[in-house]
């Protein structure tokens, strides 16, 4: 039986390293000799000349063949026996190759008689170029004679592989799914049947065990895929280092932000502290009848509490001769002092120190804060003092103005117009008449009206109280029942929204 076959289709046929036919169709061929016992002389020629011999009669089958629509006058084909994807192979830097309709401005490398040259142009493209072999295409593609080529994948991956080259080209797209048959000429059935009956003594088993050693046999270039992997490796290394430098630099800024809240919430720590100082301070000071030597040992103990250390803070408070420390003030190593003054003239002076050194802040060891807060005290501590004095002097002043009308001959008495009842007199207004101070603030301006009735009175003083002011004579009436001349004097005033009337009168009963 004379079977001819392509001699470059790895790794189904081709020519091995010492010259000989070799492959899984070649092995197939051997396999169906010894099952049916016909002799095979097997030729693997170029694939055109291959063609060419069957249907000049000069051969018997044909393999590796697929069948398309221009074959099908010339042969008869037995059942498909592999599939095999035929692909559109590009230039990589190429890229925009992604469909058939592409190709029509390009020159396409195909093999001379390969099916593909019919597939490309039942679809319009026609600018192709043949070579006489699939290694002669390859070869080609190599020299950048074709940037683009048409092949079945196995063989191509095999060639490129082979040339090193898999990185040169990339797999565009796939063009079809071609089937390999194997066929006789057009007509002769007898010899199709008798390929078919040896094809069926071949089983499963053996026919994989021929796959399995050829389908795999194509040797494969690891280089682009060791290039990707190193590329991928390089890539995930700089992807480390630069999440390494970004980690360590969230990090550096964690810890930054950390160690600036801690200093704000130490700070706020502080503030509170200062806070809390001031108000038990203003607590301490709030009342002007303190004594003040209360309010200096009260104030000497608060101060300490307020300062960034406590613990090692002693305090001093001197006010108008009075003195007060909450510690020895002797064994500071560092002090912080504001004077207490009062309209230009020093009063005294606070002093806070600590016993122990203490880090370096802005005054010393001793904050901003600090010194406001220090200078607060001494002049809240100042206006105390000035308003002490204040009290002092009106309580003085008070004390003279009573002993002036307490030492007046004149009556003076104020008066509250709506009871007419008396709210403060002097001496000489009780006395005049006879009473003691107890039964006088008792009584009203009826009482010692020698005549007129609660009712005249109050109509007297609604005239007053219009005017704003009167004098005239009136008679009083003594506690013994006598009766005495007297002249008034009456101006209304208004304290704290309140009306009221100020009398002064004179006894003119003996003129």
């Amino acid at each position: 039986l004379r079977v001819v076959t392509d001699n470059n289709y790895p790794p189904f046929a081709f020519i091995d390293a010492v010259g000989q036919p070799a492959g899984y169709s070649v092995d197939w061929w051997r396999l169906w000799e010894r099952k049916t016992g016909i002799p095979v002389d097997l030729q693997a020629l170029p694939w055109a000349e291959a063609q060419r011999r069957l249907l000049a009669g000069e051969a018997d089958v044909i393999d590796n063949l697929y069948r398309t629509p221009p074959r099908e006058p010339l042969y008869d084909f037995t059942a498909p026996y592999v599939d095999l994807p035929v692909a559109i192979f590009v230039k990589s830097e190429i890229p925009a190759i992604r469909q058939v309709q592409d190709l029509k401005d390009f020159q396409v490398g195909v093999m001379a008689g390969d099916a593909c040259i019919d597939k490309l142009k039942l679809e319009g493209v026609n600018n192709l170029r043949q070579y006489p072999s699939y290694r002669a295409l390859i070869d080609g593609a190599l020299a950048r004679n074709i940037d683009i080529f048409c092949l079945d994948e196995h063989p191509a991956h095999y060639y490129l592989a082979q040339a090193h080259a898999r990185q040169d080209f990339r797999e565009a797209f796939q063009l079809y799914t071609g089937q390999f048959h194997r066929a006789v000429s057009k007509g002769n059935a007898g010899m199709l049947a008798l390929v078919e009956r040896g094809a069926a003594r071949i089983d499963a088993d053996e026919d994989r065990g021929l796959r399995e050693k050829w389908m795999p046999a194509a040797p494969t270039d690891l280089g682009p895929l060791l290039r990707k992997l190193t590329l991928g490796l390089i890539g995930l290394a700089t992807l480390a280092a630069l999440l390494l430098i970004v980690l360590r630099s969230l990090r550096a800024a964690v810890r930054r932000k950390t160690a600036e809240l801690e200093a704000t919430q130490q700070a706020l720590k502080e503030r509170i502290k200062e806070q809390e100082c001031l108000h038990t301070v203003f607590r301490a000071s709030e009342s002007l009848d303190k004594p003040l030597g209360d309010l200096v040992r009260d104030v000497a103990r608060a101060l300490p509490t307020g300062w960034q250390f406590p613990e090692v803070a002693v305090a001093r408070v001197i006010l108008d001769g009075e003195t007060h420390a909450s510690g020895n003030l002797g064994a500071a190593v560092s002090r912080l002092a504001a004077p207490v003054v009062v309209d230009g003239v020093p009063r005294g002076e606070l002093t806070v120190g600590y016993t122990t050194p203490r880090p370096l802040a802005v005054e010393g060891p001793f904050l901003a804060e600090e010194r406001q807060l220090i200078d607060a005290i001494a002049d809240r501590l100042a206006g105390v003092l000035q308003g002490r004095d204040l009290a002092h002097s009106a309580a003085r002043r008070e004390d003279i103005f009573h002993a002036i009308v307490d030492q007046a001959a004149d009556a003076i008495a104020v008066v509250d117009p709506e009871t007419a009842r008396f709210i403060e007199f002097n001496e000489a207004a009780c006395r005049n008449l006879g009473y003691t101070r107890e039964e006088f603030a008792a009584m009203r301006i009826s009482d010692i009206e020698a005549s007129d009735t609660d009712e005249q009175v109050r109509q007297n003083l609604e005239l007053l109280a219009r005017d704003g002011r009167g004098v005239f004579e009136r008679q009083h009436r003594h506690k013994d029942g006598s009766l005495r001349d007297v002249r008034i004097s009456v101006r209304f005033l208004e304290r704290e929204g309140r009306q009221l009337m100020a009398a002064i009168w004179t006894d003119i009963t003996e003129r």
